[in-house]
């Protein structure tokens, strides 16, 4: 994860959205974003792929821009500004915005 001070532009993004620097995953709450970190460090697949089913996860593609709403430790939270995931609340890490 990014240290919040080499990454300031995310504290500005209350103003603008920021975007993904790359495909990535996400999640739909925080229960949901700690579940999707153990998914992925098992790798997982049938279980990811049932929380995207559920729509407890998304992938996110590249560019995909988010208007923050809070931020907590190694997290932002925000609300998808772009794609087809428009208006979708996500849970995303840090590293994967900027």
């Amino acid at each position: 994860t990014v240290p919040v001070a080499q990454n300031s532009n995310i504290f500005s993004a209350h103003t603008r959205p920021i975007a993904t620097n790359q495909q990535c995953l996400a999640a739909s709450s925080q229960d949901s974003f700690d579940k999707l970190n153990k998914v992925c460090n098992r790798k997982d697949s049938q279980e990811l792929s049932r929380m995207i089913n559920n729509k407890e996860a998304f992938i996110l593609d590249k560019g995909t821009k988010i208007k923050v709403t809070d931020l907590k430790f190694g997290t932002v939270i925000g609300e998808v500004r772009s794609g087809a995931l428009m208006f979708e609340s996500v849970y995303v890490s840090r590293e994967f915005v900027e």
